[in-house]
């Protein structure tokens, strides 16, 4: 089975069950790329550290973006350049080859299998692996 739920986690959805249940279903996925992630929960986020952190689960940075949907998280994570998905928004540049990328995840379900891929590869370039 996967790790317990903590009540930090279910204290940082308190104010939105339906974000947990995307957060759920998030971190199952999550911790099948790297089941021994420790989780910390901060004050604007939830990040999985293997040892380093990979990626960080997070309400929407503004409240209201047209055409967004109101029930959402976002899932930061780093890579090599930007790419184009249908759920990645704003991604910001670092330096010469670290890009921060921004996934919009609108509801439960599995992370598209694109932006999976690139957490993965996210996960193994923190955290000194060798890519899948």
């Amino acid at each position: 089975m996967g790790k317990d739920l903590s009540q930090a986690e279910l204290d940082f959805f308190i104010d939105d069950p339906q974000k947990l249940q995307i957060y759920l279903r998030v971190r199952e996925q999550l911790l099948l790329i790297a089941p021994d992630s420790a989780l910390r929960v901060m004050k604007t986020c939830v990040t999985f550290d293997a040892p380093k952190p990979f990626v960080y689960v997070s309400y929407p940075f503004r409240k209201r973006y047209k055409n967004w949907p109101e029930h959402h998280l976002i899932l930061s994570f780093s890579a090599d350049q930007p790419y184009e998905h249908g759920n990645l928004v704003a991604p910001a540049f670092i330096r010469p080859g670290l890009y921060t990328l921004h996934a919009l995840i609108p509801e439960p379900g599995d992370i598209p299998s694109e932006i999976h891929d690139l957490i993965t590869l996210a996960h193994a370039r923190k955290n000194g692996r060798s890519t899948p």
